[in-house]
């Protein structure tokens, strides 16, 4: 579920946008990740991890930085940018459902490490409106600035074949690029 909510979901509405945004170029796409990616590496035998939800969620922020790689290759001749963009951590009301004691604990906790939504969007906003990202295409950012990433998160044979892997978990059969370019014809 979780690799599926925050990688191929993206990844297949982003691909069904692809000719829209073509059509609008310049266009950019800005995917939301986490720097909890950091922390673990894709295992292509099992995409869909699910033993420790932190590992499966920290897989799936990394798939986000991957395809953004591996996307701003594909589509950048067409006019199309993009990034990955890690809005910090952020305070929001998923502990509501939790008993008031833990509630308070995390107010406590969350208060001190975590940001308002608000926030957060700042480098969301940067990123989808600003003309200085241009020169990073397919990079991530943090703190409305690009940031290097990890060695291990920088392996294009790696995002290349998640992007097959990708494909073929949602059912599209073409690359953007092969759409794109029947598209022109």
């Amino acid at each position: 579920m979780c690799f599926g909510v925050n990688h191929l979901g993206p990844f297949l509405l982003t691909n069904l946008l692809l000719d829209r945004l073509k059509h609008c170029a310049p266009s950019r796409i800005v995917n939301v990740t986490s720097n909890i990616h950091k922390y673990q590496k894709l295992d292509f035998t099992d995409l869909n991890y699910n033993i420790v939800p932190l590992f499966t969620y920290c897989r799936s922020k990394l798939a986000n930085v991957y395809f953004t790689q591996e996307l701003a290759r594909q589509v950048e001749r067409h006019g199309i940018s993009a990034c990955a963009v890690h809005p910090g951590y952020v305070v929001d009301e998923w502990k509501s459902q939790f008993s008031i004691l833990f509630r308070i604990v995390m107010y406590v906790f969350t208060s001190m490490f975590f940001i308002s939504c608000q926030a957060a969007a700042q480098t969301v906003i940067y990123c989808a409106v600003s003309d200085d990202i241009l020169q990073h295409n397919g990079g991530y950012f943090s703190d409305c600035k690009p940031c290097t990433l990890q060695p291990h998160a920088q392996d294009s044979g790696i995002a290349k074949k998640l992007w097959e892997a990708s494909e073929t978990m949602v059912g599209l059969t073409s690359s953007p690029r092969e759409h794109l370019a029947t598209r022109t014809r």
